[in-house]
This record gives structure tokens, C-alpha cells and sequence, in this order.
């Protein structure tokens, strides 16, 4: 792909929302505290939150779960020319206690999980639909240090999997957290999804399931930069030395 060499309003303000994820101060991201009242089959209402679908294990504890962005946008297959977006959903997640109605902070484990949705598709695996662990040491190391692994990102939070993989508990914002999971909106069998399914389990001290979620991890690559960059595309966005023909590493 040519490009011309005129950045456009979107790909600023990507930019900016990710230094901000990655800045992000309690003024910004406030720990959500909005729940129903206790008993049995009480529903779980989280304000802002995407995608969420309560699933009570037991009376005592509720799981509220949520991906941070509605959609979270990414350059895609190809990181070879430039990058704008990494793979960097973000997990966040609380621990109910009904009972006394605070949250649980330690002496349990919260993990998240691939799931698959009802027509069968799952995404459990993003290093063979993207080539961006190819490139992220080149892009990547100056803000985030050394290059992950394939299927672990940025934050060394790994991609959902089969394999349940632990949150961490921030208590800055009063939630569970994980940070920069590498999804891409392609599932097992390569087909364009944009919505895959993750699980979100809460465990205690002994393995026994207190309550879980299941949540969307909204990612798309839609928002492509050569409808407004690529050499020859609009006559007004050309610079005045003409396109660009040198191919970007």
C-alpha cells in the first residue's frame, strides 16, 4: 500500500485514546459500584459496561464483568508499514460479596477464558492472523519494553485461550484488570468476527466457582487508513511534493 504522508483527524485521536489507556489516572477510570440489592436471582446492573451477562454461581457473590471500549479498533494483518492501534482489549472486572455488600479484593482468583457463541464460532489464538509480533519490538519497546511472545500482549497479559488466564487486582481503581489482550476479530476458522466471547470465572482459595460473566471483547479492523492516505485516493489530501512511492518501515 502507498501512503500519502498527511495524518487525518481519527488516526490522532487514536493515538491519544491510547496514551490515555495507558496514563489513565483515577479521574478517569472510577471503579464501578453499581449493584442490585442482595437475595437470590438478583441481576447485576454496571453502568457503561459492554457486553455484560451476569451468571450467579452462588447467593452470596455476584461477578460484574465488561470490556473497557465499545469497540476497540486495530490496524489489523499488517503492522509491516507503520502502526497506529496494537491488539489491546482491556478486561475489567468486580467481585461482589451480597452479603455485606463490598467488594472482594484477594483470597480468590478471577480469570478470563475464551467462549464460544451460540453459531460455534471461538477465538482462542491471534499469532497466526496477524503479523504484529514480527514488528512490536520495532514499534512497541520504546513504550511498553521488551517485544512479547506470540499471543501475549503489550502488558504481558496473554490472549483468551482454552486456558484460563489470571486478572490482577488493581487497587488504584478498585478492580480487576487486564490490560492489552491481544484479541484480533478473527476466529478458529479465520472468518470475520468481531465479537468474539470471553468467560470470566471467579474462584476461592480452594478452586470452587463463586460466580462468573461472559463477556464481548469487541475488536475491529475496519477502520483502515488507505481510504484516506493511499497514493491517488483524493486530489485534495495530496501533498505538495506529490505521493508518496517509498514504502514506510
Amino acid at each position: 500500500m502507498k501512503l500519502s504522508r498527511l495524518p487525518c483527524s481519527t488516526c490522532l485521536l487514536c493515538v491519544a485514546v491510547l496514551a490515555l489507556l495507558v496514563t489513565a489516572t483515577p479521574s478517569v477510570f472510577k471503579p464501578i459500584r453499581t449493584w442490585a440489592a442482595r437475595g437470590q436471582g438478583a441481576s447485576v446492573e454496571v453502568a457503561g459496561a459492554t457486553g455484560v451477562v451476569p451468571a450467579a454461581t452462588t447467593a452470596t457473590y455476584r461477578l460484574t464483568a465488561w470490556s473497557e471500549l465499545g469497540m476497540h479498533c486495530i490496524d489489523g494483518k499488517d503492522y509491516s508499514i507503520f502502526s497506529v492501534l496494537p491488539p489491546f482489549n482491556i478486561i475489567r472486572a468486580q467481585l461482589i460479596n451480597m452479603t455485606s455488600s463490598t467488594l472482594v479484593t484477594s483470597g480468590v482468583t478471577i480469570t478470563y477464558q475464551a467462549l464460544a457463541e451460540a453459531g460455534g464460532s471461538i477465538n482462542t489464538t491471534s499469532k497466526n492472523k496477524t503479523n504484529f509480533w514480527t514488528y512490536t519490538k520495532l514499534l512497541f519497546s520504546p513504550l511498553f519494553g521488551p517485544a512479547p511472545l506470540p499471543d501475549v500482549g503489550l502488558t504481558k497479559f496473554k490472549v483468551q485461550s482454552l486456558t484460563p488466564q489470571n486478572m490482577v487486582y488493581d487497587p488504584k481503581f478498585g478492580y480487576w484488570n487486564a490490560t492489552a489482550v491481544p484479541t484480533m476479530p478473527y476466529d478458529d476458522n479465520f472468518a470475520f468476527n468481531p465479537y468474539p466471547m470471553a468467560l470470566i470465572v471467579a474462584k476461592d482459595a480452594s478452586g470452587n466457582v463463586l460466580s462468573q460473566a461472559k463477556i464481548v471483547l469487541s475488536v475491529s479492523d475496519e477502520m483502515t487508513c488507505k481510504n484516506c492516505h493511499a497514493s491517488g485516493s483524493d486530489a485534495a489530501a495530496e501533498p505538495a511534493s506529490g505521493w508518496s512511492t517509498t514504502r514506510i518501515r
